[in-house]
């Protein structure tokens, strides 16, 4: 099974990798989990300041090549 990461990337660029990343089945089962990592980001930024910016989580594979990103503002709509 394929290793995945889920880099959350800000609005000015800036980037938070993730190192570890996770063993998932496939890039269903990716998108699945960055949801839900987008979703507790939107939860804990709102709970903090009122607002939900723009940052946004991209699954990258092991190889480093970019297959998709969820907008966490996107995540509680």
């Amino acid at each position: 099974m394929p290793n995945y990461f889920f880099d959350v990337r800000s609005s000015d660029g800036t980037v938070v990798p993730d190192t570890k990343g996770e063993t998932l089945r496939d890039i269903i089962a990716a998108r699945t989990e960055a949801r839900q990592c987008a979703y507790k980001l939107a939860v804990s930024e709102y709970r903090r300041t009122g607002v939900v910016d723009g940052r946004k989580v991209e699954i990258v594979s092991e190889t480093g090549k970019l297959l998709d990103d969820v907008r966490v503002r996107d995540s509680v709509i």
